[in-house]
Order: structure tokens, then sequence, then C-alpha cells
């Protein structure tokens, strides 16, 4: 190679060079952008995949209190499956049962017609019973282990006057109890 042809050979390299550069330069400053935006999407994705990741994790503790929850609300309410009138037929019965139980006479019951409340019915059943003032206690400690719970809506407790009254039967009681049922 001669001399003059190395500054040309030189010359031609450093443009190549410099090109190359501007090229390397101009790419990596189109692609600059692009990992700035996929760095801030990690980065906002990275909680919610976190909590994901935690879900999963705690998938096992979350169904067993799903279990927990459910069987608390079956003695809590009826299902939705099981309709009012059913529902309200089976509290009568229980009542009327345990009332007897407890040492009442039941002179009469009425179910009640349900009413709309937030996501549940309440469905009422009254019933007006004779007997003593010990009989009203031990049905109140039946009525605490009924299944689903019931509540007193109403209770009312005159003593009885006239011909008839005995040690037995010296209290009338109107009582109204009322039980939840999913409507979903």
């Amino acid at each position: 190679m001669t001399r003059a042809a190395l500054p040309a050979a030189a010359f031609s390299l450093g443009v190549s060079a410099v090109a190359l550069l501007v090229g390397l330069l101009i790419v990596a400053g189109a692609l600059l952008p692009r990992a700035q935006w996929a760095a801030e999407t990690l980065d906002s994705i990275e909680p919610r995949y976190a909590r994901l990741l935690g879900l999963r994790d705690a998938e096992a503790r979350i169904a067993e209190a799903d279990q927990a929850l459910t069987e608390r609300l079956r003695a809590l309410a009826y299902s939705a499956a099981t309709p009012a009138d059913r529902a309200g037929a089976e509290l009568q019965q229980r009542l009327r049962a345990q009332a007897a139980e407890s040492g009442f006479s039941v002179v009469g019951s009425q179910i009640q017609p349900a009413r709309e409340l937030d996501g549940f019915e309440a469905v009422a059943v009254s019933a007006v019973m004779e007997g003593s003032i010990e009989h009203l206690a031990a049905l109140a400690a039946q009525l605490g282990e009924l299944r689903p719970a019931a509540r007193v809506v109403a209770l009312s407790v005159t003593p009885l006057r006239g011909r008839g009254v005995t040690a037995s039967r010296n209290i009338r009681v109107e009582l109204s109890l009322a039980v939840a049922r999913l409507v979903q």
C-alpha cells in the first residue's frame, strides 16, 4: 500500500465508523423510550402480580374461610333454595313444638308475609300461647338454640284473669319470631 492510499483508507474507515456510530445512536434513541416504557409497565404490574401470587399462595386459607363463612351463614339464615313459605312453615312447626315442649298450650299461630331486606328476606311467624312464667323461661332457652337462628320481633306477656286460671296456665304470651332467608 502506498502512502497516499493509506490516508484514503483511514479516512474511509473513519467515515464508516462514524456512520456506524450515528446509526447505533439513532437505533438506541428509538429503543430508549420503549425500554423506559417497558420498565414503567413492569413497575406498575409488579404490585398486582405480587397480590395475585399472594392470593394463589393463600388459596387454601381462602377456601377454608369461605367454607367457615358458608357454615356460619347456614346457622343464621335459610338458603335461597328454600322457598319463603317453606321457611315460614318450618319455623311455625318448630315454634309450636318447642312451645308445647316448654309447657305452653298454643292457642294460635300464623305465618306472616315475608319482608324484603338488603340481600335477605325476613320470614316471620306469630303465635299466641298460654302457660306460666316458668314455661316462658324454658321456651326462651329453647328458642336460643334454633338453627337457623330466629330473632324475637315482638313479645307481649299479659296475666290471665277469670275462671280457669291455674298455676300452670296464668299468662298469655304473644310472640313473633323472624328468620332470615337469603334472596340470591
